[in-house]
């Protein structure tokens, strides 16, 4: 039996969590992807929960709650 376990986040997700948070913390709205790492990233990390699409526009990105700690546990760790 095998356990199961929650999609990773890719280097490129990495990345992309720490600029989002940047962004959300000096501007306090959400982060424009602007480039296709941008894009890929978001698709790994959307997918694990770790942000959100805005519903307005789908190049618009928020971090969820679970990308706030997975950051902080992340920080932590370096």
């Amino acid at each position: 039996m095998s356990a199961v376990t929650e999609p990773g986040v890719s280097r490129k997700g990495r990345t992309l969590l720490y600029r989002v948070r940047i962004h959300q913390q000096r501007h306090g709205r959400s982060y424009l992807l602007q480039c296709e790492n941008d894009q890929c990233g978001a698709r790994n990390a959307a997918r694990g929960g770790y942000l959100r699409r805005t519903p307005v526009a789908v190049n618009f990105v928020t971090l969820t709650p679970k990308g706030e700690d997975y950051l902080d546990r992340l920080m932590r760790c370096e």
